[in-house]
């Protein structure tokens, strides 16, 4: 939560953050986001049928 608190202060209104990671991981970061009052949205990586990866866009 430290770390999205000091990008949340970093980044410019409008900004945004692209976090790539397993599922399981970007559900919890997706939560903690969402307390921080970013818009978050998880998309997939296109990486196959067995690919675990996604990116969670934050704005």
């Amino acid at each position: 939560i430290v770390i999205l608190i000091e990008m949340d202060r970093i980044l410019r209104p409008g900004g945004r953050a692209y976090i790539r990671d397993s599922r399981s991981i970007l559900a919890e970061v997706e939560v903690l986001a969402k307390l921080v009052g970013w818009k978050a949205v998880m998309v997939k990586t296109h990486e196959g049928i067995y690919g675990d990866s996604m990116v969670l866009i934050c704005q």
